[in-house]
């Protein structure tokens, strides 16, 4: 020291400005690698959620479908023809077009069968033929399934869920089983065989993937179902890629992936592994077979390190740029205290850094402790849209919409000098409009006083507002039509219930329309002229119906109108109005017509009985000729009964 400061004043100066600048330079250095990580961290996490959520709807969809593919096979083992086929009924041809029908709505279904007791099959139904089998087919038997013993278990209105073991060969198939029933006595079963990788595939298909990548592991992960899913992983990393001559194991390609895997504890959040340049997300998923038991998969997503460089990269150049500046800002710091070394000078350096100081990129208010405000930032002005004259010396809570002001000033009567608070707001800005925005007060201390008031920063947050509102609207919603769809008729029809429990005077009707040979439409012009009627058709309904009736599509063409507080009589006035419309006035250049089937709600009844009074009224509709408007009343004066199958419609 003594060295130092024996050295003339310049050179003083000159190894203080270095020392100084490396110092700083350093100190920069080390917070911009420490916010690289940041960044990085939290790009990472916001994948990690993202996958996380679709994972959860991954499990969702799969155990949709699974209840769907359950649902459609016991509805085939109850139809009556596929009874009467059995009592040696010449109902063959009609068996075959209903299980062909499933065939063509469910692409990773295999075959169709339909066997007596004994596991002979009498009927068959494949993507590539369909047989009727009049003597005993060696090859086509169900009795020769290692699971047929368990069929046998099976009660009455129960479903079977059989599969082989998926860790044995590579395309492992589902076997659904229903038993057919003549009043009591079992008559034989309907088998619908599915394959695994093609069901994941259609799941996978039907959620998107929105940048991440599912795939779906069995018990002992050697293999990933998913086909279409593993081929797009090989495009991101060459350990998706099996080894010549053998089938891909996970376990092999990410060992260290998978040994996380087999620690991972139920209950807990699921962990993250990163491996090979992939980050890995995982959730188990547990189904119940009715031949093995508890089986227990896990559905997998994952993203790679490249993806999450290319989010965090406008951070990271923003980084890069606040750098360069922080170490201009090093230099002239530097400049300034060797300056102030060498002239004695303190107040220049105090003033520099007080003006640094006052710098804000977000919206700040301070307020004094009667919420009088006392001083704004212009980031603050611009969103507000006002001036420093109209906001200064008001009190903070009059610039707040009326419902919040009220909140806000209940919490400032409960706030206590030391304490802070968070929540959302919405200010109204100079034109009067709502600002959402995320609000935090912290106390103001200094040396001299405890609290001398508050600090108040705020974060416009109106567009994420606007994006919630909008996914709201979109699980309530028809995607083809934009009329409400069976989600939000469930809700409403509830709903309507509820009411008419409570106030059994406020009677409610329901409407179910089809359109009269829509089947027709679609064969003779194509679908996408169908989806173009449904369109015009759900668009027709909405603007001639009443403005507190609802419009929801419930099926492929036909759609319920909930009609409230409204009586039989009137609801036909409607309706009947609404079928003339649809009559006069072509539907996307085609000449259109339309049954209803009206049906008026009681305290007595629940939503099943009253949407079952309207579509057998809808059906006698169809049978007397389509293009009118039957109410639920005639069903029940008369002697019409409703078919079994939708032929009439």
């Amino acid at each position: 020291m003594k060295i130092f400061f024996s050295l003339p004043i310049r050179i003083k100066v000159i190894l203080t400005f270095l020392l100084l600048f490396v110092l700083g330079l350093a100190a920069a250095f080390l917070h911009v690698k420490q916010a690289e990580k940041r960044i990085v961290d939290q790009v990472v996490s916001e994948q990690v959620l993202l996958t996380r959520q679709l994972l959860q709807v991954f499990e969702r969809q799969i155990t949709t479908r699974l209840q769907n593919l359950e649902q459609t096979t016991f509805l085939l083992s109850d139809l009556s023809i596929v009874q009467s086929l059995f009592n040696n009924d010449q109902t063959e041809g009609l068996v075959l077009d209903s299980f062909e029908n499933v065939l063509l709505k469910n692409p990773a279904t295999i075959s169709l069968k339909l066997a007596d007791l004994t596991g002979e099959t009498r009927l068959e139904v494949t993507p590539e033929k369909s047989q009727v089998y009049q003597t005993s087919n060696q090859e086509s038997r169900v009795s020769q399934y290692d699971y047929f013993p368990f069929v046998k278990q099976i009660s009455m209105n129960e479903v079977g869920l059989f599969i082989g073991d998926p860790d044995e060969y590579q395309d492992p198939h589902l076997d659904i089983v229903a038993p057919v029933y003549d009043g009591f006595l079992p008559m034989g079963y309907v088998i619908q065989t599915v394959s695994v990788n093609g069901f994941i595939n259609d799941v996978l298909r039907l959620i998107g993937k929105d940048g991440a990548f599912l795939l779906m592991m069995s018990q002992r992960a050697n293999y990933l179902f998913g086909e279409d899913a593993r081929l797009q992983a090989g495009k991101q990393s060459p350990a998706f890629e099996p080894a010549p001559s053998s089938p891909f194991k996970f376990s092999q390609a990410f060992p260290n992936t998978w040994q996380g895997i087999q620690l991972l504890v139920k209950g807990k959040p699921d962990p993250v592994w990163s491996e090979h340049g992939l980050y890995f997300t995982v959730h188990p998923l547990e189904i119940e077979f009715d031949n093995v038991g508890l089986y227990q998969s896990w559905l997998l997503a994952y993203f790679s390190e490249e993806k999450v460089l290319v989010l965090a990269a406008p951070q990271l150049e923003g980084l890069h740029t606040r750098f360069i500046i922080i170490s201009i800002v090093i230099v002239i710091i530097a400049c300034f205290l060797s300056w102030w070394m060498y002239r004695h000078s303190m107040m220049e350096e105090l003033s520099f850094m007080a003006q640094a100081a006052m710098q804000s990129m977000s919206p700040i208010i301070l307020l004094d402790l009667n919420q009088n405000i006392i001083k704004v930032n212009n980031e603050c002005l611009k969103v507000m849209g006002m001036s420093i004259r109209d906001l200064c010396g008001q009190r903070f809570s009059s610039f707040l919409n009326e419902e919040d002001r009220i909140a806000f000033e209940r919490m400032w009567q409960q706030l206590s000098c030391d304490s802070s608070w968070k929540g959302e707001l919405r200010f109204v800005d100079a034109q009067g409009r709502d600002v959402e925005g995320l609000f935090q007060l912290f106390p103001l201390e200094s040396s001299k006083s405890k609290n001398q008031g508050y600090v108040g920063s705020w974060m416009d947050i109106r567009e994420q507002k606007a994006l919630e509102r909008r996914l709201r609207s979109l699980t309530i919603t028809d995607a083809l039509t934009g009329c409400k769809n069976r989600r939000y008729y469930d809700h409403q029809v509830t709903g309507l219930f509820s009411n008419l429990k409570r106030h059994p005077d406020q009677t409610f009707c329901m409407a179910l329309a089809d359109i009269d040979h829509f089947k027709h439409v679609n064969d003779e012009f194509g679908h996408d002229v169908g989806d173009e009627v449904l369109q015009a058709f759900a668009a027709l309904l909405e603007q001639e119906t009443r403005t507190l009736d609802v419009v929801c599509r419930v099926g492929g063409e036909e759609f319920a109108i909930l009609l409230p507080n409204t009586q039989l009589k009137d609801a036909l006035m409607v309706v009947e109005r609404v079928r003339k419309m649809v009559a006069a006035f072509p539907l996307a250049g085609h000449d259109i017509t339309c049954s209803f089937g009206v049906a008026e709600s009681n305290p007595a009844t629940d939503e099943d009985d009253l949407y079952k009074s309207a579509d057998n009224a809808l059906y006698l509709a169809k049978e007397n000729g389509r293009n009118q408007v039957i109410s639920s009343s005639k069903v029940v004066q008369g002697t019409f009964e409703p078919p079994s199958s939708q032929s009439a419609r």
